[in-house]
């Protein structure tokens, strides 16, 4: 048989896609009572906050 064969070879590849929620942002929820004299500044810190972060644990991951 003299016809002309065309071959056709067709590679599938398979990528696994995995997809990632959204870093939704942590959300200050409350903050301990803090006191200080007038005119005195004040450094507040993490453990003064209390804070919700449904990708986090808190305050591990900060």
């Amino acid at each position: 048989m003299n016809a002309l064969i065309n071959i056709i070879l067709i590679f599938v590849l398979a990528i696994p896609l995995y997809a990632q929620d959204d870093n939704d942002a942590p959300e200050i929820t409350g903050q301990d009572e803090l006191f200080t004299p007038e005119e005195t500044p004040i450094t507040i810190t993490l453990g003064d906050l209390s804070v919700e972060d449904v990708d986090n644990t808190y305050p591990d991951d900060f």
